[in-house]
């Protein structure tokens, strides 16, 4: 499988940065980018057959160096490894983001490489996407749970071996992956060892976090302004898309905060998968006979609003409604029940939305006119001036 990138066109008005890409697998035509579903979460069936053709699926994986031996020995376990990762669940294009996990100071080499290559060349992923390496922690139920990236230079050594050997298989086509650790000055060190690859996708690794205030990282890697540093757009020109992963939906602690995975399509991403690192204390407790807000898309603010707005409630009816959905339970509860079909399926609008007041020129006043993101679209602007400069 192979995926091929194209620009269709680019809003740079009033440090807009909204890149219009497109894409095709194979000998496919080319479709217009789509927002990733997230492989382990499907939508109620009700609302699959509604997807279209060209839409992207994340799926996200985590696995130790103990783990990643027991499959390599274990048949039954590689069939389970690859049903539950290996398998678009729903939709197509299958996009396989692998999380490696390493005790402190451990190795990645050898037999263990080759392994890892095996399992990304599985049929249903569309490119080889190099994993990230994380160490971790061991939870008082047993789950081994990510705590930082690994060094740079495990990494950079890692990285080096991994693609060695895909050069060596004859794979010309490779993803970039930048763990979210690795500082601006060495992206021109790392983008040298994909230099003999075609490299259609970058990823950025948010690590649970924005990835809009990441314009130091994003301009080092684009390259936009820079001639000293082998960069992407120097190597792909602008055949190529920016993926976020691992980005934090929104941003503040209002009853309406900003959309801060739709508003970074602003900011030079193409699109964006779900957040899988959340680092925060849960919420205390409600009283007794009172629910715990929820937070939900407000999609007619490019925003997210806890489910106490009456608007951002009678949003969600209305969607409700024009879905033929018949729920007699409360409000809140119905919100939570479908909340990943509304966020989903809003945010995809949004998209399609925001890409058509591009190709007019309209993007810059429709963001502007909406209050409860003013301050992230400035900052969002502010970045890409600095970014594009």
């Amino acid at each position: 499988m192979s995926i091929e990138i194209r620009l269709r066109d680019l809003y740079r008005e009033g440090d807009n940065y909204f890149r219009m890409a497109e894409f095709r697998t194979g000998s496919g035509p080319f479709q217009p980018v789509s927002l990733a579903l997230d492989n382990r979460k499907p939508l109620h069936s009700r609302f699959r057959g509604t997807l279209p053709d060209h839409v992207l699926t994340e799926s996200y994986a985590k696995i130790t160096v103990d783990r990643l031996g027991e499959i390599d020995g274990n048949r039954e376990l590689q069939r389970n490894f690859v049903l539950e990762n290996l398998i678009a669940s729903q939709g197509n294009n299958l996009l396989v983001f692998l999380k490696v996990l390493l005790n402190e100071n451990e190795r990645l080499t050898g037999d263990f490489v080759t392994h890892i290559i095996d399992i990304l060349s599985a049929p249903e992923n569309i490119i080889v996407i190099p994993p990230l390496l994380y160490n971790f922690k061991i939870s008082q139920s047993g789950r081994a749970i990510p705590t930082s990236p690994v060094d740079t230079a495990i990494y950079v050594g890692f990285l080096r071996e991994f693609l060695s050997v895909l050069a060596s298989q004859g794979v010309n086509q490779v993803g970039i992956n930048i763990p979210s650790n690795i500082p601006r000055s060495e992206i021109p060190m790392i983008l040298e060892l994909y230099k003999d690859f075609d490299t259609p996708l970058a990823s950025l690794d948010a690590n649970g976090k924005t990835n809009v205030d990441q314009f130091f990282l994003q301009r080092a890697l684009i390259g936009i302004g820079r001639e000293s540093s082998y960069n992407l757009q120097e190597k792909q020109e602008e055949n190529y898309i920016l993926y976020s992963f691992d980005s934090k939906p929104y941003r503040g602690r209002g009853d309406i905060v900003p959309a801060m995975n739709i508003l970074q399509l602003d900011n030079g991403f193409s699109t964006f998968g779900s957040r899988h690192t959340v680092k925060m204390r849960p919420p205390p407790p409600p009283p007794p006979g009172e629910e715990l807000p929820t937070r939900f898309i407000f999609p007619n603010e490019y925003s997210y609003a806890r489910s106490t707005v009456p608007e951002a409630i009678e949003a969600f009816r209305q969607w409700r409604e024009n879905n033929h959905i018949q729920d007699d339970d409360n409000i809140t509860s119905q919100i939570k029940r479908y909340k990943r079909d509304y966020e989903y399926l809003n945010l995809s609008i949004s998209v399609e939305h925001m890409t058509r007041l591009a190709s007019e020129g309209a993007l810059e006043r429709e963001l502007a006119s909406h209050q409860f993101i003013a301050g992230a679209f400035d900052r969002i602007k502010k970045n890409n001036r600095k970014m594009l400069a």
